[in-house]
């Protein structure tokens, strides 16, 4: 390229080497144009005592010849001038200028370097370079930086771009589609003196992955719940599931929207994931449970369909989880806590129809395993609620055997006995080498049962405090009696036939009330007439 001027940084390359360029459009898979690259490729040749730069490695114009004239000294020139030239070109985004003999910019721009590489020699007498770059432009003009680019690409810079959806019809619900759009770009960096933010102002000074991020908000649009019309006609158009959407009754209607954004700043990429939830039916959450059934020892001879799984004491447990929706302005959370209180835990009523929903589950035709069995209401419940993702998680569990009962959530009762056997006399006689004499007296010792309890109460006492209904001290003859009626009952049924003062004497009893933990404890020892001579072990 005699009497052209080469410079990279406002350094010459002497002399001028020989320069390819070619254009490529970045392309989408369907055939969008999105971006213009352009590729540039410089080939020299350094010589050890000429041009620029020079064997001192540094850069000038019109420099003279030097005297270079041992193998030695030319070697050590070439490989200076071979580093000059690496570290000229470490950086990017610098001004690249090719001036003509007349003074004409010929090519102009701010590259990208993407290799260098000296070809093999002996490097005495010259040394050729290749220096591959890529630049987003090559002209000062922003008026041919926009053809065959699609519009919407403008100023985007982007390397990559697509957009995809999927639908899937909810688990929970049959009438319930999710429906995922995910959208995201890759962006190659903008250097400073580019004048490319000239066609798309809202990405001036942006970096790669903010440039993508900016186009593709741009792209997905910024309505709170609505989707497009060029998206929903694809939607219901040309998708399996066909589904028309609006807001008329009859139409599926978008009732939530959830938004997940990953960002690759090293790579320049973003990605946003929107999913709606569509139904034609009003839904403000989506829920799980299941039912889960434990037993301290299982049922021996049960048979399927008869309660299978019942054993002793067995706990029928409901687990579940919501998760609220957004929808119309309404938090996730407060859309959470009304399923909640209207599908699950019926809130606003007391007593047994608080209960009913939760109790329906578990007996429903879907769960034979716990046909026959009528709970009441739950003798434990959790619940735990994250207000920031509008999630809510419960158990109610339930046991069998108490839950009629008027008072107690639950209760464990120990029962010993100690029996009317023979009272016997062992007289010791001295020198008698078989040990004592063993009489027996004719009677027989006295027959005792020994009752320790401890209840769990409901909080249905008539204190009110927070909610809940505690207990009062004067309330503990109401509980006394229910105990009672409870031991003098199968399966306890401890008192027998005989009345009290003719049949058995309560010897001594104690109990105890915590009023604010709900519990009641009793001990109480009962003596009972005899009933005659002792029984023998092998009458029993």
């Amino acid at each position: 390229m005699a009497g052209t001027q080469f410079t990279y940084n406002s350094k010459a390359l002497v002399p001028a080497p020989l320069v390819t360029t070619s254009k490529a459009f970045v392309k989408t898979t369907e055939g969008k144009n999105i971006s213009t690259k352009y590729t540039i490729g410089i080939a020299g040749t350094l010589l050890p005592n000429r041009g620029s730069p020079m064997s001192t490695g540094a850069f000038g114009i019109n420099l003279p010849d030097e005297t270079i004239t041992t193998d030695s000294d030319k070697f050590e020139s070439i490989e200076r001038k071979q580093k000059a030239i690496r570290e000229l070109f470490s950086e990017d985004g610098k001004t690249l200028l090719i001036v003509s003999a007349d003074a004409d910019i010929v090519l102009q721009c701010y590259p990208t370097v993407a290799s260098i590489s000296f070809d093999e020699g002996l490097l005495v007498d010259k040394s050729k370079y290749n220096i591959s770059l890529t630049a987003n432009e090559i002209s000062t003009d922003a008026s041919d930086k926009d053809v065959g680019i699609d519009a919407e690409f403008w100023g985007a810079n982007l390397k990559s771009a697509s957009d995809s959806f999927s639908i899937n019809k909810s688990e929970e619900d049959e009438d319930i589609y999710l429906l995922t759009r995910t959208v995201s770009a890759a962006s190659s960096i903008v250097h400073t003196s580019e004048t490319l933010d000239d066609l798309g102002t809202v990405y001036a000074g942006l970096e790669p992955w903010q440039r993508a991020k900016t186009w593709v908000h741009e792209r997905v649009g910024h309505s709170d719940y609505g989707i497009e019309d060029d998206f929903r006609d694809a939607i219901n158009d040309y998708t399996f599931a066909g589904l028309d959407m609006g807001g008329s009754p009859g139409q599926y209607r978008v009732f939530s929207r959830r938004d997940s954004e990953n960002a690759d700043r090293l790579n320049g990429s973003y990605t946003l994931s929107r999913t709606w939830t569509l139904s034609k039916n009003e839904v403000i959450a989506i829920e799980t449970y299941d039912i889960s059934i434990s037993s301290d020892v299982p049922n021996q001879g049960g048979t399927e369909g008869a309660n299978y799984l019942r054993g002793f004491n067995t706990v029928y447990s409901l687990r579940g989880n919501i998760q609220g929706l957004e929808s119309s302005g309404v938090s996730r959370y407060s859309n959470a806590i009304e399923y909640y209180g209207t599908q699950v835990l019926a809130t606003g009523n007391t007593g047994s129809a608080r209960w009913d929903k939760i109790i329906a589950r578990i007996n429903s035709a879907d769960t034979p395993m716990t046909s026959g069995i009528t709970f009441t209401r739950p003798f434990s419940q959790s619940y735990s609620e994250n207000k920031k993702n509008g999630a809510l998680n419960y158990e109610f569990s339930f046991k069998e055997w108490s839950l009629a009962n008027t008072f107690f959530a639950d209760m464990n009762i120990n029962i010993s006995e100690n029996h009317d056997e023979q009272v016997i006399a062992a007289i010791p006689i001295p020198g008698r080498s078989k040990g004592p004499i063993i009489q027996n007296i004719g009677t027989t010792k006295l027959k005792v049962k020994n009752i320790n309890g401890s209840f769990v109460l409901f909080p249905s006492g008539s204190y009110p405090s927070g909610g809940l209904g505690l207990w009062k001290m004067s309330q503990i003859d109401e509980i006394r009696s229910e105990v009672i009626s409870l031991i003098s009952s199968e399966p306890y049924n401890i008192l027998g036939t005989g009345g009290q003062t003719s049949g058995w004497w309560v010897t001594s009893w104690s109990d105890s009330l915590d009023t604010l933990k709900g519990v009641y404890t009793t001990n109480m020892s009962i003596a009972f007439k005899g009933t005659g001579a002792a029984r023998l072990l092998y009458e029993i």
